[in-house]
């Protein structure tokens, strides 16, 4: 079926929902006892004269029936079925399958969102293209694509009832076909984009957080939120006692530390494989298959390489629940896990964002409006710094502190590696396998990771592996990773993993980049160059790569502002235990393990929450979602440190943008970025929350299609007659381009992750935390499915 199909009558409906099921049905009371046996006849009248023998008396009256038999027992809950309530009571996250419906097998989706583009474009009016915004409470898409539910949160992951359950708040999504590396391994010239089975494929999500979760329980306090439905399911299940949840006396010791675990194991991800239906399309998971989840108990375990943790350079280790002590450098369990991507080498990767609100925070000398927390603080100039990475007593399984999380061991992207067989088994450095916390890429509030590749996808001999990520926080920056040797096209995938452990780091100074709003000239920090104009693809800014060590001989981007020395180096800079008004960094492990801090004190350009980072392999440039950002910054212009209270902060030195922009920048030598130096960035879309056909704002995950179109999601849209979306962008050299709209999603939700099947007909997308506010509504899915 080609574009014009498109115009036909809407999708084929939906699934019928049976993620979790419904009740299990009380057990059949049992039969009623049988009647007691009749009584003993009355005696007989007595005999009367002699003569005709008397009638017989009457029968006396019947004995009372027996008493009833006892009911029979109850019958077991239904499969994750809630002792109260079902599903449909709750709203819950969930990943949707979009599916062309086509006779034509060489016909792809995003090709045919393109054609339809061009039709539009054309003068052509196509109905119901792009898609119409609204507030529905459902997920909508275009005519002629259909929709189905892949999994929703709490449904089984295979068929043991006790076995592993779909996660909460599900984000990045990653889909490798089976074959992909021919079955015998990776080798050169094969890579997991767009290639292998779309009949059976391996996936995996993220589970991000429980939606309304408190950071840690009372005793005698119901813990509420999202946690509801998961505390009945663990009812069902025989996982928690039968009881009342919302009531107080609930909330023993004892039930708070199973929901405890429950907490830890509702977060993390996923590893499944699903297979295609050829009537209609739709995948489902493979319950049959090794489906694992990944949680943050220490049922998963992976080894930080390329740092030596604070932990064990004070002699300690990390612990496992029951108390006992892990290798060094073995992490129990991931946390936070927001977004991710895919390396050339098939290995899937989870990006640990948040894990302050669970473990704590490292750099603690930031508020979350940038004001610097200098006098007495960890950062205080004058003295280098020492992270606090003590336990915090959150994320615990009991008083006792068992299975309490060293803070330093989270907040790294994570390379979770499909071949190991089990969740639970760390990373060998001398096998290559096993799942890795990759520390010489530093700790942050990472969202994503992305991979430099040749236009066929794949690592190119000799060079090294180039790694982008983004930490995604007000003012978080862009970072690159070098390998220190070359890759080279001999290397199996364990002899490519080992190169992980040695690199160096580099942090994109966005040197043309407003820094904060200004009312004379326009500017808008963070989204304009500082004349107030929009960078473009034939009119775009500049920026340079800074090496963040301690020996990095870079000239510092703040060097000689204020009373700061002209030309001091970024090592030099770093070391001193005063520069900028902030203490030193003694190791390059103590700035791997501060990054914000370091940039900050060099005086890297800030940005606009960096949501994610996607490396477009075909045309060679890097695009990068900004979210926004509304909140003072940390630095003056010039880079040098701004310690005002944020009352003060917020009278010159603020930005306003609370629409986000899509940003994409190129190499200087987009062929080999690890020699790159410096690059040029313009703007690729511009974030609007007015009313228009074509207005979107706040980005957020994006996607390359194998042609190297840019697609995006959308978080934070929710208002009056709108919700978050999944958008095709379509690109323009002289400015902004323009986002079609072919996806909407429900209530109060995120549209996260969005991914394409191998053969292009089918893009997958996570529904995050609908009616997520408790003042909004949301049925879904189960109005839907």
């Amino acid at each position: 079926m080609n574009a014009k199909l498109l115009l036909l009558a809407a999708a084929v409906a939906g699934l019928v929902f049976t993620g979790c099921g419904e009740d299990g049905a009380d057990g059949a009371p049992g039969m009623d006892g049988m009647n007691g046996a009749d009584g003993a006849d009355g005696t007989n009248g007595t005999n009367g004269a002699d003569g005709a023998d008397g009638a017989d008396g009457a029968d006396g009256a019947d004995g009372a029936d027996g008493a009833d038999g006892m009911d029979g027992a109850d019958g077991a809950p239904g499969t994750g079925g809630f002792g109260t309530g079902s599903l449909e009571d709750f709203p819950l996250s969930g990943m949707v399958q979009a599916t062309l419906q086509s006779d034509d097998p060489s016909a792809t989706l995003y090709q045919t969102v393109k054609d339809l583009v061009a039709l539009e474009n054309a003068g052509t009016d196509v109905p119901g293209f792009p898609l119409p915004q609204a507030g529905a409470d459902r997920v909508r898409t275009l005519a002629g694509v259909d929709l189905s539910l892949v999994a929703a949160h709490l449904d089984p992951m295979t068929f043991d009832p006790q076995g592993p359950l779909w996660g909460s708040n599900n984000d990045f999504i990653a889909i490798i076909g089976d074959g992909w590396d021919g079955g015998d391994g990776w080798n050169a010239g094969e890579n997991p984009y767009f290639t292998g089975s779309s009949d059976r494929a391996l996936m995996w999500s993220n589970f991000e957080y429980i939606s309304g979760f408190p950071n840690s329980f009372q005793l005698d306090t119901p813990p509420g939120g999202q946690f509801e439905p998961i505390a009945l399911d663990a009812i069902a299940r025989g996982v928690l006692p039968s009881g009342d949840i919302s009531q107080p006396a609930y909330w023993t010791q004892d039930n708070v530390n199973i929901a405890i675990q429950l907490w830890q194991e509702n977060i993390g991800g996923g590893l499944f494989t699903v297979v295609r239906d050829p009537s209609t399309g739709r995948y489902d998971i493979d319950r049959t298959a090794n489906n694992i989840r990944f949680d943050s108990t220490s049922n998963t375990l992976t080894t930080i390489t390329g740092i030596n943790t604070q932990t064990n350079r004070a002699g300690g280790v990390a612990v496992a629940d029951d108390g006992t002590p892990l290798a060094a450098n073995v992490a129990p369990g991931i946390n936070g896990d927001c977004s991710g991507g895919v390396s050339p080498w098939g290995t899937i990767w989870s990006a640990e964002e948040n894990v302050q609100f669970n473990l704590g925070e490292v750099e603690d000398c930031w508020s979350s409006r940038n004001v610097f927390d200098g006098a007495g603080s960890i950062c205080e100039a004058g003295s280098n710094i020492t992270w606090d990475v003590s336990p915090n007593g959150e994320f615990t399984r009991s008083t006792e502190d068992r299975g309490s999380r060293p803070r330093d061991m989270y907040g790294y992207l994570v390379e979770i590696d499909p071949t190991a067989g089990g969740s639970d088994v760390p990373y060998d450095s001398a096998t290559g396998v096993g799942h890795m916390k990759m520390g010489s890429f530093g700790r942050a509030r990472w969202e994503n990771v992305t991979f430099f590749a040749n236009a066929g996808g794949n690592l190119v001999s000799g060079f090294p592996i180039v790694i982008y990520a983004g930490n995604d926080r007000r003012g978080g920056r862009i970072y690159k990773w070098v390998s220190n040797s070359p890759w080279m096209d001999t290397m199996d995938r364990a002899a490519t993993r080992r190169l992980l452990e040695d690199g160096t780091l580099y942090v994109a100074h966005f040197a043309d980049l407003a820094n904060s709003d200004d009312a004379t000239t326009g500017a808008l920090g963070g989204v304009t160059l500082a004349d107030g104009t929009l960078p473009t693809q034939v009119a775009p800014g500049n920026g340079q790569w800074i090496e963040l060590s301690t020996t990095s001989t870079d000239v510092a981007p703040n060097a000689g502002a204020g009373m700061l020395p002209a030309g001091t180096t970024v090592g030099a800079a770093l070391t001193d235990v005063n520069y900028n008004g902030i203490g030193g960094f003694a190791t390059d492990d103590d700035v791997l393990m501060g990054l914000f801090t370091a940039a900050a004190k060099v005086g890297v350009r800030e940005l606009n929450r960096p949501e994610d980072v996607e490396f477009n392999f075909v045309n060679g440039n890097l695009y990068v979602a900004f979210t926004n950002h509304g909140r003072p910054n940390a630095l003056f212009d010039d880079g040098t440190l701004d310690p005002r209270s944020r009352s003060d902060k917020e009278m010159d030195n603020i930005r306003s943008d609370g629409d986000g922009v899509i940003m994409a920048f190129r190499e200087a030598n987009p062929g080999n970025p690890g020699v790159s130096d410096t690059f040029t960035f313009w703007v690729a879309f511009d974030g609007s929350t007015d009313p228009g056909v074509f207005n979107a704002a706040d980005p957020d995950n994006l996607l390359i299609d194998p042609d190297g179109g840019v697609w995006f999601g959308t978080d934070g849209n929710f208002g009056p007659g709108r919700t978050d979306s999944a958008y095709y962008l379509e690109e323009s050299t002289t400015g902004p381009g323009t986002a079609w709209r072919v996806l909407s999603g429900p209530s109060d939700s995120e549209a996260t992750g969005p991914t394409l099947s191998p053969d292009g007909r089918a893009l997958f997308i996570n529904v995050q935390h609908p009616g997520e506010d408790s003042d909004v509504f949301s049925a879904w899915p189960g109005n839907q499915f």
